[in-house]
């Protein structure tokens, strides 16, 4: 997997090796948070994994690490990037026992010569040499973590197939580098609010059919610490966090200043801290008034207690109404735009030259002309839509797609003005970044999909968000 991984590396660029797989984060209840001193980080295939056990992960993790990625990017290489490899080895070691994968001593010296010495004869001391000082571990280790390294290239091989298409290296640089104008009418749904009205039995009609829309979604209330290392006190606040029943405990005996949120939604940001999923998160898991773990966040460590939760609930009608009447005239006028805008395009597709400026004159109305922009950019007055980049630039240039776009401000005529020539010799000199860009997206998405299905297979949970 190392000489194979060493290759993909030159092929895709070395962000592969450094990416966090999400599937890793947070998953399974906190069930560990007020055990103390609990050894348990997990449990796989029935199986309690322990700390001890799980370092040797971790370790082979570093391992990996050191062993491709290029010795002036390491810095980049984080803890939690080393913890989220450690258990997606983890996991796929699990599916290698179950799949009775054996790896010869031959494969362990195949591999060895392949990372050291590919045009050169083998020289023992020398490798014995490397291994001890720049590693740090006896040869024998190192090759045992060689053999399980192979185990890990032979489930991924099996699993992760990869192909790529000619014409899907050139639509991905088309994309990235061909631009459209466009012109448009907008016909925006304020503008034919006025004189729409919602009876008291439509308001109750459209809120029983469309009750899920009004839920107002699950919030917590918590109180919380942040801590660092120049936190008087700071690894002793630490231990006794997993000992006391409230975080004012910690404030009685140590100069900390508690924090307090009102209600939270999990997506909302905390005062002072900004926006930190990864607390939201833990504050949604926790049992009313238990204390986290210590969570680690860059160079700060906060400890939260929950103290306050609202389920997720359907308001009664009255609480809302002026709400759901708003809801009501704005689908009138949506469904009067639309209306109107099919109108207008049917009559425009009977014109042999259309004239969308023309077609402008009432004040509800209103036409514009975009400057060039490409796939991925953000459209003037439009906003940044993937499925209307996807219609501009399936268009001829002056033909105006055969349906009004019903988007979030209105409706929309669009018409594609320009379009820049497909840059063919440009290309040709960019073909190889862009297949190496491509197949980046694709290993990524299909290791990922494999490790869903075996972390799904493997029932696999953790404990401990982080060690």
């Amino acid at each position: 997997m190392l000489y194979k991984f060493r290759n993909y590396i030159k092929h895709i660029g070395s962000v592969l090796v450094v990416i966090v797989i999400a599937v890793f984060v947070f998953w399974g209840a906190l069930s560990y948070m007020r055990r103390g001193e609990v050894d348990t980080v997990g449990t796989i295939g029935g199986h309690e994994i322990t700390r001890t056990e799980f370092q040797e992960y971790y370790r082979m993790a570093q391992l990996h690490y050191d062993l491709v990625v290029p010795r002036e990017q390491r810095m980049t290489v984080t803890p939690q990037n080393i913890y989220s490899k450690a258990w997606e080895f983890l996991l796929i070691l699990w599916k290698a026992r179950q799949e009775q994968i054996k790896i010869s001593d031959q494969e362990v010296v195949d591999m060895i010569q392949l990372l050291f010495y590919q045009n050169r004869e083998f020289d023992p001391q020398q490798y014995e040499r490397f291994v001890r000082r720049n590693l740090g571990m006896e040869p024998r280790l190192f090759e045992e973590y060689i053999r399980k390294f192979i185990k890990i290239q032979k489930v991924e091989e099996e699993y992760i197939d990869v192909e790529i298409a000619k014409k899907e290296v050139r639509e991905l640089f088309r994309k990235d580098t061909q631009k459209a104008k466009i012109a448009y009418l907008i016909l925006p749904y304020d503008e034919y609010k006025e004189n729409l009205t919602a009876s008291p039995a439509e308001i109750k009609e459209f809120y029983e059919k469309h009750q899920p829309q009004f839920e107002q979604e699950a919030k917590v209330k918590i109180r919380y610490l942040v801590l660092n290392e120049d936190t008087p006190n700071y690894r002793q606040i630490l231990q006794e966090s997993q000992q006391v029943e409230t975080l004012t405990a910690l404030s009685e005996n140590h100069p900390v200043e508690i924090q307090e949120t009102g209600y939270i939604g999990i997506n909302d940001p905390l005062a002072g801290m900004g926006w930190q999923q990864a607390v939201n998160r833990i504050a949604f898991q926790l049992e009313m008034n238990a204390i986290s773990p210590p969570l680690r966040l860059q160079d700060d460590t906060v400890l939260i207690q929950k103290t306050g939760a609202q389920p997720a609930a359907i308001p009664p009608l009255e609480e809302i109404r002026a709400e759901v009447k708003e809801k009501v005239i704005h689908a009138k006028a949506v469904e009067k735009v639309a209306d109107e805008a099919n109108q207008l395009l049917a009559k425009l597709k009977e014109e042999k030259q259309p004239n969308l400026p023309r077609q402008a004159e009432p004040p509800q109305r209103r036409f514009q002309e975009t400057d060039f922009f490409g796939y991925h950019d953000y459209i003037e007055g439009v906003g940044l839509d993937e499925h209307v980049s996807e219609i501009v630039f399936s268009l001829k240039p002056e033909e105006i797609h055969d349906e009004p776009l019903m988007l979030m401000k209105g409706a929309y005529i669009i018409q594609l003005r320009e379009l820049t020539p497909f840059a063919q010799d440009a290309f040709k000199e960019q073909r190889e970044e862009y297949e190496s860009t491509l197949f980046r997206q694709k290993y990524l998405a299909a290791k990922t999909e494999m490790l869903a299905s075996l972390q799904q297979d493997a029932d696999l949970a953790i404990t401990a968000p982080s060690l």
